[in-house]
């Protein structure tokens, strides 16, 4: 069983054609995680320390994660 599709209507804006598109297939790709880890990134999402600390540390963070 695949589960419950829900099909929802989003405005994704960006600066370009180009980041709009990459900003609709990263949010297809989030869409692919489960509830909790969904909800824990959009908490983290809502902190500006932890923005600031995805950008400036992410191929440390990365190298933590995937080693």
């Amino acid at each position: 069983m695949d589960g419950i599709k829900n099909t929802t209507q989003i405005t994704v804006t960006g600066s370009n054609p180009f980041e709009a598109k990459a900003k609709a297939s990263a949010l297809s790709q989030l869409s692919k995680l489960d509830t909790d880890v969904l909800t824990k990134l959009v908490e983290l999402s809502k902190s500006p320390m932890a923005i600031t600390q995805i950008k400036t540390n992410f191929p440390m963070i990365k190298g933590f994660l995937t080693a």
